[in-house]
């Protein structure tokens, strides 16, 4: 191999650092083995990183040993890190997102530093075709480049330009002539070993010439992506907030410019999708003199009023809890804070933007919060506390800035960031552990100089200390930054599922009274907000997800129509199905749909099913506890769930009106969501269970609402009470309940506003099977937000709840 060119790529790094996934397999060798041979030129300090995903037992254990001694072998440092993944669905992209959880961490702790990975020009073709069928254009066709940046961290590709066949005569000329050989590569029901073990061998077979002219057509690729790309660099520059500017811009600029602008403003890398271009050309060719409101992202709109476009977005922010000593780097809104640890005092902080502790002196959590009304610190040098207010005014800092404070647990503060530094844990002779905070707005992370302040516009008066801040005024804010929030539980009706609740008894459209189970029942009366939301796609609805920040809701339809038969049930199954597909379509980007099913005709059932998720585009399905006087565990609807299964979608299983005769007596106080709904569910789930639904589709997934039911604190005994005695004979389940909790069962914060509920949720089944669910309209999405937004969470586990477990379990977007 002519690795002339791995030499330019490395060069920058010299006398720096550079790590290398190092998994022992052909490809990661022969980088590994490139980056030594320019390490004697470059002088670089090299790690081989080696990840034990913890999935295949002895077999990872000898591999993890095996690429230790040829790091050994090779005087190459090594470094092993234990992921512990659980098996289950989406396993490809939660490991990614674990790798580079790892080489964000390693590259915050190593500025300047760069991660070697082994892809080649197979893996190249292969990321091609994955992104065509996404609908990538040119720079997303040809993301996989010899260089590229990912969420500040730096990946270099040495072998892309070789085949994989190269690679190995490169290996065997070096006198290697073995390596690791992963099972799970052979495995096809991932996507990628499906293109690469079947589809890829079969097009290039059957279309000679083609595995070269595909590697030349990303060659051309990258060459277009790369001249659009600096040519929206030199327009991003231009910018000047006119909307004149962006009706100039040829949509393939428009795009990319866009995603600069978010990416300084917002410090995310958010891609505009195309309904969000095609609404923003849309709105700046017909202007009107009303200010309108763009949706882009999570409660991030676009502004535009007159010949003005801005980025505007919802003020409020998270409460968030900062285990400083494990996670470097927090963000709030555009702004981040980062953790150094020095080992001598570096003088007095510059200003407001930096701050220096006693780190033994500091709680082991600390927690970052907006600012709020009645907040006071005591100052450095003070004796008494002072206004936050007042100190904020009198450097001359907006109300607007979303700086936040600083607290312990028991809410002192501690530090306010761009205000005043407190008296609290200070450094003195006695101190061995000095922590150094730093406050950077996101658009400078990882740019700034360390001996500077971060914010370049932040100016010091010459008169009293004020800070004028500049760079800060008219940026728009987002709760926790751009996070984007997928509701899994939002609740419709639609006039045709009304009208045939009416013909059987279920609905008194005069009284306004749904019945639901035996004695359950719901006057929508009392409660209008209610009635009027099921019906509510646009005003209300998308009004209160913009407000806080929902970026989609999955639209379910409950109560269902199980315990309607016949045709009569086909029928109104398709027509609501249709109409959810309609509002879908209407506005693009807001909603998915929840699949409702004829179930009592599970043949029918199934092609509706089949229909929803093949041609309509839903993702999954909304069933209930109990079909009224049948239930979902029964033998005669396993069909309908072996279809699911077959279909690789979820099935959100919502309770029912108690429908068990002991559940009735009492009205809806018994047998409602007050208590009977619990009870109903947690049977149908054990039933289910018990009865191998799971065990005869392993990779079926159910949701759950309200924190799973109760089942948080019943596990335990379920799982200890039930293998005291051998199964009954009906009984066939494989496993304890516990594993299927692990592998097929999720839940949603959906009805549940206690503390303990959550916190019990967490510790029971982990944040990656706890998504977001708000219950709208049966509760209201302020309730919802503002309960989650006071619950101890770290970054991490926010984003794995609003967005980052609904993609890479359910590929949900």
């Amino acid at each position: 191999m002519k690795l002339d060119d791995c030499g330019k790529l490395f060069a920058p790094f010299q006398h720096g650092r550079l790590f290398v996934g190092f998994s022992g397999g052909a490809d990661s060798t022969a980088a590994l083995l490139v980056a030594r041979r320019f390490q004697e030129i470059f002088h670089y300090r090299l790690t081989a990183i080696h990840f034990d995903h913890g999935l295949r037992g002895a077999e990872s254990a000898a591999e993890a040993e095996a690429a230790q001694r040829f790091a050994r072998n090779c005087a190459i440092e090594f470094r092993l890190v234990r992921l512990a993944l659980s098996p289950g669905p989406g396993l490809e992209s939660r490991a990614r997102a674990a790798r580079l959880d790892v080489w964000k961490e390693l590259v915050r702790e190593n500025p300047g530093s760069a991660v070697i990975l082994g892809h080649h020009a197979g893996d190249r073709a292969e990321n091609l075709l994955l992104r065509l069928a996404r609908g990538s254009n040119a720079t997303g066709l040809t993301s996989m480049r010899s260089r590229s940046e990912v969420d500040n961290v730096i990946f270099l590709r040495p072998l892309l330009g070789f085949a994989r066949t190269e690679i190995e005569e490169f290996l065997h000329e070096n006198g290697i002539s073995e390596w690791a050989r992963d099972s799970s590569n052979a495995e096809n029901r991932f996507r990628r070993n499906l293109l690469r073990n079947r589809l890829l061998p079969e097009f290039y077979a059957k279309l000679p010439g083609s595995e070269a002219g595909l590697r030349h057509s990303l060659d051309v690729l990258e060459l277009d992506a790369e001249f659009l790309e600096q040519e929206a660099e030199r327009r991003f520059r231009e910018l000047d907030g006119s909307a004149a500017f962006w009706r100039k811009l040829h949509p393939a600029l428009l795009v990319r410019v866009l995603r600069l602008w978010f990416r300084a403003e917002l410090g995310t890398d958010l891609i505009p999708p195309p309904e969000l271009v095609r609404r923003l050309q849309s709105e700046l060719n017909a202007p009107k003199p009303e200010p309108r409101l763009i949706p882009v992202h999570s409660g991030i709109s676009l502004r535009l009023q007159g010949d003005t476009l801005q980025i505007a977005a919802a003020a409020a922010l998270p409460r968030l809890t900062w285990k400083f000593d494990q996670e470097t780097e927090i963000g709030f809104g555009p702004f981040r804070l980062r953790v150094e640890w020095l080992e001598t005092f570096p003088g007095p902080p510059p200003d407001c933007t930096v701050a220096l502790f006693d780190a033994d002196r500091l709680p082991e959590t600390l927690t970052v919060r907006a600012r709020e009304a009645g907040d006071a610190l005591i100052p450095f040098g003070g004796s008494k506390p002072v206004s936050l207010k007042k100190l904020r005014t009198g450097r001359g800092i907006p109300a607007s800035t979303p700086c936040p404070v600083v607290t312990s647990p028991d809410g002192t503060i501690l530090w306010a960031p761009l205000i005043r530094h407190t008296i609290h844990a200070p450094v003195t002779p006695e101190t061995r552990r000095i922590l150094r905070l730093r406050f950077i707005h996101a658009r400078c992370a990882g740019r700034e100089k360390y001996e500077q302040s971060p914010f370049p516009d932040l100016k010091k008066s010459s008169s009293d200390d004020k800070f004028e801040l500049s760079v800060l005024q008219n940026k728009s804010t987002t709760r926790n930054g751009a996070m984007k929030k997928i509701d899994f539980e939002a609740h419709y009706y639609t006039p045709e599922i009304f009208t045939a609740l009416e013909k059987n008894g279920m609905w008194n459209p005069q009284s306004k009274v749904l019945s639901l189970g035996k004695d359950c029942p719901l006057d929508m009366g009392k409660v209008p907000y209610v009635y009027k939301g099921l019906f509510d796609f646009a005003e209300q609805r998308l009004s209160e997800m913009d407000r806080f920040g929902v970026t989609k809701q999955i639209l379910g339809c409950s109560p269902g129509i199980e315990m309607l038969s016949g045709p009569e049930a086909v029928e109104l199954a398709r027509k609501s199905n249709t109409r959810i597909a309609e509002v879908i379509r209407r506005f693009p980007g807001r909603f998915l749909g929840f699949a409702v099913l004829p179930v009592r005709d599970a043949e029918a059932a199934a092609a509706e099913l089949k229909r929803c998720i093949q041609e309509l585009g839903f993702v999954g399905v909304m069933t209930h506890s109990n079909y009224g006087d049948c239930y979902p565990d029964e033998e005669r609807f396993a069909p309908i769930f072996d279809c699911m299964g077959a279909l690789d979608v979820p099935f959100y299983l919502h309770p029912n009106g108690g429908s068990i005769d002991r559940l009735s007596g009492y009205g809806w106080q018994l047998g409602s969501a007050a208590f009977g709904f619990t009870i109903e569910t947690l049977i149908t789930i054990a039933r289910m269970i018990y009865n191998g639904t799971f065990d005869r589709n392993p990779n079926l997934k159910m949701i759950l609402g309200h924190y799973g039911e109760a089942m948080a604190v019943l596990l335990d005994r379920m799982d200890a009470r039930a293998s005291m005695v051998p199964n009954a004979p009906t009984v066939k389940s494989r496993h304890q309940p516990s594993y299927y909790f692990k592998n097929n069962i999720w839940m949603t914060t959906s009805g549940n506003f206690a503390p303990i509920a959550f916190e019990a949720a967490k510790r029971t089944f982990g944040m990656e099977h706890i998504l977001f669910g708000s219950d709208y309209p049966y509760e209201t999405m302020e309730e919802s937000m503002t309960f989650l937004d006071r619950q101890p969470m770290t970054v991490e586990e926010r984003n794995m709840l609003f967005y980052k477990n609904a993609e890479q379990f359910f590929n949900i977007v």
